[in-house]
């Protein structure tokens, strides 16, 4: 069953980040709906998920506040929302609120609203300031690192600290990793987390993004080589200051626990998305590749969550340890892997039974980070 969903509340945003899956990629979507979310529709979704709470008798669900921009919402429409939200919490219905933010612009008055109502705040900033702005700029084409960074450390100095609940990093491969981490420990919020790319299937190939041959990149693939050696270094220094949820994740799966982020096992896919015209949707993983594969029959205002639930391709995310790759049977990271991150495996169609096409990277992540967890255990066993 779910237990969170991604809810747009904008369909604009104030910055132009070139890899941006909801604008700039082949999805074409946000052409066709509207710019904000109406309110009304926000709130018959809350009265969807308390509806499908009591039913399943979920203990928590989390919501996440996206877009675009999700600031750009108007402020009486928050002042809505989150009314409603507490009023359903009062029923003894435990409803986590996050918000995924740009940091570009936050008005005093939703930080405010966000303390009050228990929101929690990711900030999205891919790196220094000459890695951030390669790709995360303004409609003018200016860098957006400056204004960002600034804005994080008044968030901190103005008593706001305690909401932001971490940074996140859309990894640039051709960056230097070990100035990326000695970046995260100067950091005024050292709690991240390093995100697979989302653009990459079999219509756009990562080896042919960086004009190399598939041979070329399966030998050093650029994701694989960046993130191992980030997390060796991460693990080396041994700092408890910096908390990377990735990394900690796969630790975490390593010594026997069960939970993990939706970037490895791949077991399930619990999580839906509900865009401004009240649409329920797919999860954004199935919106880089193509156009319009995201969207289903089903609305907010005509059916309740159980109904989307019935879905057939919404039953195959809940069972993705059914549908992992041929080639992944005998590999031996399938399991903390699980067929590799969802939208690597798109071609023209959802086809999550294909290889993906990150598997090189992967493949050579994972096994650099197995040996060297073994050789940490052997050294103190």
């Amino acid at each position: 069953m779910f237990n969170s969903t991604i809810l747009k509340l904008t369909n604009v945003c104030n910055l132009n980040c070139s890899y941006c899956y909801m604008f700039n990629l082949e999805d074409e979507t946000h052409k066709k709906i509207s710019k904000f979310l109406p309110v009304n529709i926000a709130v018959q979704f809350l009265d969807r998920v308390e509806d499908y709470m009591k039913k399943n008798k979920l203990k928590s669900y989390s919501i996440i506040l996206h877009g675009g921009e999700p600031s750009l919402w108007p402020i009486k429409s928050f002042k809505v929302f989150f009314n409603k939200v507490e009023t359903i919490r009062k029923r003894g219905y435990k409803i986590k609120l996050s918000m995924q933010t740009n940091g570009f612009v936050i008005k005093r008055e939703l930080l405010d609203m966000c303390v009050e109502y228990k929101v929690s705040l990711g900030i999205s900033l891919d790196g220094p300031k000459n890695v951030n702005d390669t790709y995360r700029v303004d409609f003018k084409g200016k860098g957006s690192y400056n204004k960002i960074i600034k804005n994080i450390n008044n968030l901190i100095s103005l008593g706001y600290g305690k909401i932001i609940g971490g940074i996140l990093i859309v990894v640039n491969p051709l960056s230097d990793p070990i100035k990326i981490l000695n970046w995260i420990e100067r950091l005024p919020v050292q709690k991240v987390d390093l995100l697979w790319p989302i653009e990459y299937s079999y219509n756009n190939l990562p080896w042919v993004k960086f004009k190399r041959n598939e041979k070329s990149y399966m030998n050093q693939p650029l994701y694989g080589v960046w993130f191992f050696k980030v997390f060796e270094e991460w693990l080396k220094r041994d700092n408890p200051e910096v908390y990377i949820r990735y990394f900690n994740e796969i630790l975490h799966y390593y010594f026997g626990g069960k939970r993990h982020t939706d970037n490895i096992v791949n077991d399930t896919l619990n999580m839906f998305v509900v865009n401004t015209d009240g649409n329920y949707e797919y999860h954004d993983y199935f919106r880089a590749f193509s156009n319009g594969k995201t969207r289903t029959r089903f609305y907010i205002e005509e059916s309740s969550i159980s109904d989307f639930e019935s879905d057939e391709l919404v039953q195959k995310f809940f069972n993705l340890s059914s549908y992992k790759p041929k080639e992944c049977e005998n590999c031996d990271f399938s399991g903390i892997c699980g067929g590799g991150f969802l939208p690597g495996r798109m071609d023209d169609h959802i086809s999550i039974n294909k290889k993906s096409v990150l598997c090189y990277d992967h493949f050579y992540f994972y096994r650099k980070v197995n040996e060297l967890l073994l050789s940490k255990l052997s050294l103190t066993a």
